[in-house]
């Protein structure tokens, strides 16, 4: 069954699946996104990795940023917070970061966004806009108006993708803006990108 996001056409498809590699039968999950009919899809399968084998003698390696990110976790050490209430979303959003490397925190209204925001430390704060009652827009501003929010990387990920919805997200405090249907590597380099410009 489809799940639609309340601002946009678009639908959200989770599956979980097994898959048979060699002689093996692993499970996995499948999220499925299209923005609807005439505008094709996109398609994630994540597989689970295999241990470390024992016994190697092999001593431990160090992780630098480069190695992360060439292992496949260019977001390890990030702590997220994504606020969207659509929940698929959150799911969607929540595995694309995680598998990343990132530590993601939901939250499904503006209100919940804060509460953790100012209970938690976050190194990139990303929010849907469609959103009721605080909106992405006003959520910003309360934000921006903390002590400790006034300089937060900001991304807004939205189902509003015209250029003047990019332009609204930049002035209400937004750093970058990325549209729904949501790529998992553009989102994942928009975070690296508002980290790294923040960084400068």
């Amino acid at each position: 069954m489809a799940a639609r996001f309340p601002d946009s056409n678009a639908a959200y498809w989770p599956h979980d699946i097994r898959v048979r590699i060699g002689q093996q039968s692993i499970a996995s999950q499948r999220h499925s996104f299209s923005s609807g009919r005439g505008y094709g899809a996109v398609f994630t399968l994540s597989l689970p990795c295999a241990p470390a084998a024992r016994g190697e003698g092999r001593a431990p390696r160090r992780t630098s940023a480069s190695t992360a990110e060439a292992e496949g976790a260019p977001l390890r050490g990030l702590r997220v917070l994504f606020v969207d209430d659509n929940e698929d979303a959150r799911t969607f959003v929540h595995a694309a970061l995680e598998m990343a490397g990132a530590t993601v925190h939901v939250a499904e209204s503006a209100e919940r966004g804060l509460d953790l925001f100012d209970s938690n430390t976050f190194d990139v704060v990303l929010s849907d806009i469609g959103m009721p009652n605080v909106d992405g827009y006003d959520f910003m501003g309360r934000l921006r108006s903390r002590a400790r929010g006034a300089r937060v990387p900001a991304i807004a990920v939205t189902a509003y993708a015209g250029s003047d919805d990019a332009r609204r997200a930049l002035a209400a405090g937004f750093q970058r803006h990325v549209a729904k249907p949501i790529d998992p590597t553009e989102l994942v380099a928009a975070v690296r990108s508002a980290i790294e410009a923040n960084a400068a």
